[in-house]
């Protein structure tokens, strides 16, 4: 068996064995290892902490526009505002779903009827009575629908709309609901909001 020098070479800890008849052997290197786990480690933990904050901050943001934040503010506000997107197809069911939220609104006391400003908004035009809905209806108001937005958006609003996709929108101010024809008939929101 010939006769093997150990040589320390670089103060990383490898190390050489050099044969005697000037044949040359490198030993692998152990912190090159220890440095993929190492790195594979931390590249986990910044993984995880990304993962773990970001969920953590989009819970909390979805639970500040919860429905319990929009009916607090709705039901503490003294005016409150009901919009109906005219769409000729869905009218009907439209109103059917606004008629019931104001009744519910009304007949458990939560809103006095002429604390509900009643909108309905198409493409060009709009109509509201500007009393509320308390009132008896001498004329009714007609304006720009930009113009009837920024009056609803003063106050807690729901939106009602028609569409082909069945979709519900909570902010601490309005409620933007819109759904086929069985979501306007089933308006969910008319017996939540009591």
């Amino acid at each position: 068996m010939p006769d093997v020098k150990h040589i320390k070479s670089k103060p990383n800890g490898e190390t050489k064995a050099t044969p005697e008849r000037g044949k040359t052997e490198t030993v692998k290197r152990p912190a090159k290892k220890y440095m993929i786990v190492a790195s594979a480690i931390l590249l986990l933990a910044i993984l995880f902490s990304a993962f773990y904050f970001g969920y953590h901050s989009t819970s909390a943001k979805n639970g500040k526009y919860g429905f319990s934040t929009f009916q607090s503010n709705f039901d503490s506000s003294s005016n409150v505002s009901i919009v109906v997107n005219y769409n000729s197809s869905a009218f009907q069911y439209e109103i059917d779903c606004a008629t019931n939220i104001i009744y519910n609104l009304v007949s458990a006391h939560i809103k006095n009827s002429a604390d509900i400003t009643f909108f309905v908004i198409n493409s060009t035009n709009c109509t509201y009575l500007q009393n509320g809905l308390g009132k008896i209806v001498k004329n009714y108001s007609y304006a720009s629908p930009t113009t009837c937005m920024s009056i609803a958006q003063k106050y807690p609003a729901i939106f009602i709309n028609y569409s082909a996709v069945n979709n519900t929108v909570i902010k601490p101010d309005a409620l933007y609901m819109s759904g086929n024809d069985n979501f306007l008939k089933q308006c969910g929101i008319a017996s939540t909001i009591k």
